[in-house]
């Protein structure tokens, strides 16, 4: 990495006093342009037995040096393996850290919401639909993001189940299987949705299948692209493996109009 990590990083005190880590512009803008963009990038899981500065590493910091816009990546150093920028034993005290926290942030830079991009993969795909849809934030960037919480941590990373309340019942369960769809549906603003995704990914069929068709019964009209080339064995190798076209789509979200109608 071109860059260290560790001296650029800031922090956060939520009014609710949850301490958010994050990296900003680490590689400035170039322009006025650049000035009134925003591109924010969520973390997937946490890698396991890892040490902490090792288990919750930052995505894409080189990969989009060249981009000529703000960018925050945030992290999600809560918990076992991150929070899914929600909270830690039923709470949802980061979650409204990082809406306090990106609102301030877009307020001042003086940037429209038209002009924010999240960007997330896995975990961070799941929040930055959520933050997305909630802060009504221009586009989304997606990657094989999950959609029933409960679900997929029960079967898929149990090792998190720090996220959930110490007892759990089915009313428990509906809550965090709906809280992403809940988001969506109640959403004020229908942003540009774009989702990467692969119909090898594990998470194919029970998470990404009714989350295309919330967006689209919610009145959006994502963007859909499958990467099921042979070389895309399972989940956690769509991303790896899409980043060209991950690229594109965050260009094409941080373009000038006039480029994005010379592509329609």
């Amino acid at each position: 990495m071109g860059i260290i990590v560790e001296k650029l990083e800031k922090r956060y005190e939520a009014s609710n006093g949850v301490t958010l880590t994050y990296l900003e512009d680490p590689y400035p803008v170039k322009n006025a342009a650049g000035e009134r963009k925003l591109l924010v990038i969520f973390q997937p899981v946490g890698t396991e037995g890892k040490e902490d500065r090792f288990k919750f590493p930052y995505s894409l910091i080189d990969g989009l040096r060249y981009y000529n816009c703000r960018k925050i990546y945030i992290k999600d150093n809560f918990g076992e393996l991150g929070s899914f920028y929600i909270g830690l034993n039923g709470s949802t005290n980061i979650y409204s850290a990082v809406q306090e926290f990106l609102m301030k942030k877009i307020s001042e830079y003086k940037i429209l919401k038209k002009d924010v991009t999240f960007y997330g993969g896995s975990k961070g795909g799941y929040a930055s639909l959520a933050h997305g849809f909630d802060l009504g934030v221009g586009n989304i960037v997606s990657a094989i993001p999950q959609f029933k919480l409960f679900d997929y941590i029960s079967r898929w990373k149990p090792i998190m189940f720090d996220v959930f309340p110490t007892a759990v019942n089915d009313s428990i369960k509906d809550y965090y299987n709906n809280f992403l769809k809940t988001k969506i549906v109640k959403g004020y603003n229908k942003p540009n949705v774009f989702i990467v995704t692969s119909r090898k990914d594990e998470l194919f069929e029970d998470h990404v299948v009714p989350l295309i068709e919330t967006l689209r019964e919610s009145g959006c009209r994502p963007h859909v692209w499958e990467n099921n080339e042979e070389y895309v064995l399972r989940h956690n190798k769509v991303v790896e493996n899409s980043l060209n076209e991950i690229l594109t789509m965050i260009s094409m979200c941080l373009s000038d109009e006039k480029i994005r109608d010379f592509f329609q």
